[in-house]
């Protein structure tokens, strides 16, 4: 969780501690707001979608999808993830929170009428593993509930 970010560490004299982090902290409002929102935003059909720069080192990159994916975005490609209710100001602070404020590009789009149903719905399941999240989901409700 260091290594991540959540948690920092300390030391007054030999002992050591662990505290929780500025990011940390930040992460656990992000996810506060998400979890106790009232509501889910109805989908208006578009999707929010970040563009990250081809020219990123490998380590921005992996770091720049990790965030992201925090953030329930699923990758469509090495460069380019999506979300279908993502508010343009969380992405903003998270992109430059990322330093990729000025690289990397958010857009929305939506899929023309001609685009299968079916073929969208494959693009969904190969980008979010919603099989893993929905059985992680049910364990959860089993062991809070």
């Amino acid at each position: 969780m260091s290594k991540d970010g959540w948690l920092a560490s300390g030391s007054s004299g030999r002992r050591s501690y662990y505290f929780v982090a500025e990011t940390g902290l930040e992460r656990f409002r992000e996810a506060e707001a998400r979890i106790y929102a009232p509501g889910t935003p109805e989908w208006d059909g578009r999707w929010r979608l970040v563009y990250l720069p081809a020219s990123l080192d490998q380590g921005a990159r992996l770091k720049a999808r990790r965030e992201l994916k925090w953030l329930g975005f699923g990758q469509l490609s090495a460069t380019l993830l999506a979300h279908p209710t993502a508010q343009a100001p969380v992405i903003r602070n998270a992109l430059n929170a990322l330093s990729l404020g000025e690289r990397a590009i958010a857009f929305r789009a939506a899929s023309e009428d001609f685009v299968a149903e079916r073929t969208l719905q494959d693009l969904v399941a190969q980008s979010w593993p919603l099989a893993t999240i929905n059985r992680e989901y049910g364990d959860f409700l089993k062991h809070f509930s």
